[in-house]
């Protein structure tokens, strides 16, 4: 155990030092400067003093900054950094002695700060200031006036690498214990008997020569402890310590100790005690209580998680100023405490006022709880905990001690305020506080022009270049810059980053920061540069990332004050995240399976579920964005939307690398993430599935199922149907195949892209051909709408396929459908997919589908050929003139020249009913002649029913089929004509007619609606273009010019030549 010997006397020489504590309520902030002579930087801090003269200009006071302060000084001109008051006399009144201050030497090679740009003192001579550094024991810590006269003023400072003895530097604020330097102290301990003498930075008259502490032996010699020029001043952990020793030689070396404790009313040294040691070593260890030891530094409130100094805990937000904030839960009493800044009291003669308490209790008077901040840290639980120490004096069953508190700040999303948790032993006060101030957030800072966050690290030092940059401003100014490093060429004689040259005139901006700052997509760097209109130049630079953009990045400029501020962002790919990719194509026999046209190079797929974002990509890992920080390389990232603490909102579902690849189960490409972040729920890593059905629709990614570890999501879409390499027109994957038992021909069912519809009760059912998905609908209050999985199972007969599909495995009653089974014929004459609706037996809808795809080609010639008999069919034969007598013998060449641009495949089509065309042939498309010949006329079908007349064009071969054109005469005043569906070898035109409405008087608008369409009629806003333009007397033409996006605008004559826009899913 230890003992304690309290001092036996105490020797007192009261000096000019004054003993009593020492608080910064200010944080400290600095300035560089260089040495043009020697290229060395030194660094002041940036604060105004207030000097006051001496002797005969006592009445004179100094304001002064080193640094720019960003503001004016008060009593000076504006931009001056240093001026002079009167306010007894009117003579040394100086509005402006120096604008700013250089780092130069003076004529005796010392190192010196001297203002420029002072005002005029003698004629053209101006007033200059003069700083100069000094390096002794007991120089003031503040600057010192020194020397006056009409145009010159001398200031002394300590050297800027000085640091006196007895004194530390902490946060660039010198704590000085030279008070105590004139204070001898003898201690006694009589068991065994010792005697010390203590003297702190000063030689002890009773020890050795340049001994401070000795140990008086009874023989009248001493035993040296600690040389004077040995003791070194430290704080840890909120305690003053002084040590030294003698001897350089460790192993001949005796230490001392005196730990230093806060008391605010202690005078000198007080309690001042030997600490005998557990055992006899070389360490003399004294404690004792001093006010010059209340040491008071501004109040820490941004701290770094040490186990991922990414994220950062700003706790700034929560000073209030004035009496701060009121803790809750206190019992007979009020608590006012203030974090990040001082609390302000009325009344000045209350202990928490003189004692600066930063949680005062207000209880039959004011006790403070608390003034000095120490050991914040972040817990493992990541939370932030401090404590505020050395408040006033709490006795305990006769022991004296003092107040504390302990507060811990934990993250919520709604803010709380302060509320006592616990009182420990009546002095210890905890607190807790529930604050969205207290969530940590991902702000990684980079040195070297380097970052690194969570997504990975980044490198902008490709972005410096060997030949400076230039931006041009005006005719006569321009940036001069580089980007990562100073400029090749100095600006006007200084290294800079930024340069702004106007005329002949050169001006700092910016000088080189290779710091860098991230903040979710924008990494910053902030320069300092020459004043500029009395404020120091400020440039930002941010860096984007942009995947498109040239390396050497497209730079944009942004003027925030006058030609003295200015913003810089910089898109270049040098800033993105690391990114990794994988194969996304599956090879299966002759089948490829190829989903990399849905990969996203400048975002994320993203699905919002339940408070939680998934963001996710294919064939790469995802993009780096506001709502997907995830660790580098995840290929699917889930954001908790109601977590405000960045460092928990985050987490991987699974990462790419090199063991990912495409599988096929049954029907469905499946790819899985692996490696994710860790689960705690069994301790392995999280993992993901995507599930890629085949589909006639593109839907995106969709969530299908879930647990703690793992996820599984569901993405119909055409790029899962497959290709077949041997045939690119066969797109199904072999389950849907039909292989014709007599005939062998085999088909493509998914060719047929039909949606079966039907309604039964009160469900609705889509159900497209050959696909692992159905669209299920209910009218129980309101309609409702959601896609499901099926399984299908293809049949083969002599009399075409069949196709079952399983929907439900609901019960069997009241003819429910839990089956669906459409039966496929041939029927070569139908160019529309037609369906009818059957019976429901045993739960199943049976249903009809009649359709060419399942035809062979020798079978539709024929069938043509046999129709082109009947009396409702105009065959396709030679005649310059085609007319249809069942139609009044209406002649087609009235129909005029009918042209059509398609914006899906930039492609114009004309059809030269009047054979007029430039093109040789009825139907041509950009330019080239699809056939027939002019001469030949067209299939023609009459259907009284929808009031209509086809006519078919079959043409030049096209993918080992003939190319198809068919115009669909409709009874419709209002529309124009359109494109309702296109393929690489076919095109249907909708093309309104009014004349057709006296072939059919009973017929009215109709619309014209297809299940296998994939056109959609242009908008309002082309039908006003084209409306607009037959009005004056033309038509306007719409041509896609090159790779530019504008348009431009012809007019064709006012014949029967028209053209009008088609726009694939609406896109003009």
């Amino acid at each position: 155990m230890f003992s304690f010997i309290r001092i036996v006397a105490v020797f007192t020489i009261t000096l000019p030092y004054t003993i009593q504590q020492q608080f910064f309520e200010e944080s400290y902030r600095t300035c560089e400067f260089e040495n043009a002579a020697d290229k060395k930087t030194i660094t002041v801090p940036n604060q105004v003093w207030n000097v006051q003269g001496l002797n005969r200009h006592k009445d004179v006071l100094i304001k002064l900054s080193i640094c720019d302060l960003g503001s004016s000084i008060p009593d000076c001109d504006v931009g001056a950094t240093v001026c002079t008051v009167n306010k007894k006399k009117n003579r040394y009144i100086i509005k402006n002695a120096g604008t700013s201050f250089i780092y130069t030497k003076d004529d005796t090679e010392a190192n010196i700060f001297k203002s420029i740009n002072g005002e005029f003192c003698d004629g053209e001579e101006r007033f200059t200031t003069i700083i100069e550094f000094s390096r002794y024991p007991d120089i003031s810590l503040e600057p010192k006036f020194k020397f006056m006269s009409e145009c010159e003023l001398k200031i002394e400072i300590p050297d800027p690498e000085y640091e006196p003895p007895c004194t530390l530097k902490k946060n660039g604020h010198f704590i000085d214990m030279r008070s105590l330097k004139n204070i001898e102290t003898i201690v006694e301990h009589p068991e065994p008997k010792m005697k010390f003498s203590l003297n702190v930075c000063k030689k002890s008259p009773k020890c050795d020569p340049d001994v401070s502490i000795c140990q008086l032996l009874d023989d009248g010699r001493s035993t040296a402890i600690s040389d004077v020029s040995s003791q070194r001043l430290l704080l840890k952990e909120g305690s003053l310590l002084i040590q030294g020793h003698t001897n350089e030689y460790r192993r001949f070396r005796l230490e001392f100790r005196l730990n230093l404790k806060c008391n605010w009313k202690a005078t000198g040294l007080t309690n001042l005690v030997y600490v005998k040691p557990q055992q006899k070593g070389k360490r003399y260890s004294f404690s004792a209580e001093s006010s010059v030891a209340c040491v008071k530094l501004p109040i820490n409130c941004l701290i770094r998680d040490p186990a991922n100094d990414n994220f950062l805990y700003d706790l700034r937000r929560l000073y209030r100023g004035g009496n701060g904030w009121n803790v809750k839960n206190v019992t007979g009493g009020r608590i006012d405490i203030s974090m990040c800044g001082p609390l302000r009291f009325s009344d000045s003669t209350t202990e928490c006022a003189k004692q600066h308490s930063q949680v005062c209790l207000m209880k039959g008077g004011a006790i403070n709880l608390g003034s000095i901040q120490k050991n914040i840290q972040v817990t493992a639980h990541d939370t932030v905990i401090t404590s505020f120490t050395d408040g006033s004096a709490c006795f305990v069953n006769g022991t004296e001690r003092s107040y504390s508190t302990e507060i811990e700040f934990i993250c919520k999303i709604q803010e709380d305020g302060p509320i006592v948790h616990d009182i420990i032993d009546e002095c210890v006060y905890k607190i807790k506080w529930y604050t969205p101030i207290a969530c940590a957030k991902n702000l990684p800072i980079g040195d070297d022009c380097r970052v690194t966050d969570m997504t990975g690290p980044i490198n902008l030092n490709p972005m410096r270049q060997y030949q400076d940059r230039t931006h041009t401003l005006s005719p006569n100014s321009f940036l001069r810059f580089n980007l990562c490093g100073p400029l090749n060429k100095r600006c006007n004689n200084h290294t800079a980053a930024v340069c702004l040259v106007n005329g002949n005139t050169e001006h700092v901006l910016g000088r080189t920061n290779l710091t860098l700052v991230k903040n979710n997509e924008i990494i910053s760097t902030i320069m300092k540069g020459d004043k500029c209109s009395g404020k120091m130049s400020e440039l930002k630079i941010n860096f984007r990332c942009n995947q498109f953009a040239t390396p050497g990045g497209q730079v944009q400029v942004k003027i925030i004050r006058d030609f003295c501020d200015y913003e810089i962002t910089v898109n270049t790919p040098t800033a993105c995240s690391p990114m990794s990719f994988f194969d996304c194509k599956l090879y299966n026999g002759n089948w490829l399976y190829d989903l990399s046209p849905l990969m996203r190079h400048d975002a994320n797929y993203e699905i919002k579920q339940a408070g939680l974002l998934y963001s996710l990509n294919l064939c790469r890992s995802v993009v780096r964005t506001n709502n997907a920080q995830c660790t580098a390389y995840a290929g699917i990232c889930m954001k908790n939307l109601t977590e405000m603490h960045e460092k928990k909102s985050y987490i991987s579902l699974g990462m790419i690398n090199s063991d990912i690849d495409l599988k096929l189960d049954g029907a469905d490409v499946v790819v899985e993430y692996k490696h994710g972040t860790l689960c705690p729920d069994d301790f392995s890593d999280r993992s993901s599935l995507i599930r890629f059905k085949c589909s006639t629709l593109e839907e995106g990614p969709k969530l299908l199922r879930k647990t703690a570890c793992n996820h599984e999501f569901v993405w119909r879409t055409p790029e899962a149907c497959g290709k077949n390499r041997t045939n690119p027109k066969m797109r199904s994957p072999p389950a849907c195949i039909f292989a014709d038992p007599v005939t062998k021909n085999t088909f493509d069912l998914a060719a047929i892209n039909t949606i079966i519809k039907f309604e039964r009760h009160n469900e609705t059912f889509k159900v497209p051909i050959c696909s692992n998905a159905f669209t299920y609908c209910t009218l129980n209050n309101g309609l409702n709408c959601t896609t499901l999985d099926t399984d299908f199972q293809l049949a083969s007969s002599s009399n075409g396929p069949s196709i079952l599909y399983s929907l439900f495995n609901r019960s069997c009653t009241d003819n429910i459908v839990n089956f669906v089974n459409i039966s496929v014929s041939c029927e070569p004459t139908y160019s529309i997919n037609k369906f009818e609706v059957g019976e429901i037996t045993n739960c199943t809808q049976y249903a009809d589908l009649k359709t060419q795809h399942v035809c062979s080609k020798d079978l539709i010639l024929k069938s043509n050929e046999i129709i082109s008999s009947k009396p409702e069919i105009v065959s396709q034969t030679e005649n310059q003139d085609c007319t249809i007598p069942e139609l009044n013998h209406f002649s087609l060449n009235s129909l005029g020249n009918l042209k059509i641009f398609s914006m899906s495949n930039n492609s114009l089509y004309v059809f030269n009913f009047d054979r007029k065309g430039d093109c040789n042939g009825l139907v041509c498309k950009d330019g080239l002649s699809m056939g027939p010949e002019v001469h030949l006329c067209p299939l023609t079908k009459i259907d009284d029913v929808e009031s209509s007349v086809r006519l078919i064009y079959r043409s030049r071969m096209c993918l080992d089929d003939f190319f198809r054109s068919e115009i669909l005469l409709k009874c419709d005043e209002n529309s124009v004509p359109r494109i309702v569906k296109e393929t690489d070898c076919s095109v249907v035109v909708h093309y309104p007619f009014k004349e057709v409405c006296t072939w059919f008087p009973q017929s009215g608008q109709l619309e014209v609606s297809s299940a296998d369409s994939t056109g959609v009629a242009v908008g309002s806003s082309v039908g006003v273009l084209v409306l607009l333009a037959l009005v004056g007397g033309g038509i306007i033409v719409f041509k896609k010019r090159g790779m530019q996006r504008n348009t431009s605008y012809e007019t064709i004559s006012s014949d029967k030549r028209r053209l009008y826009v088609y726009c694939k899913n609406a896109e003009l």
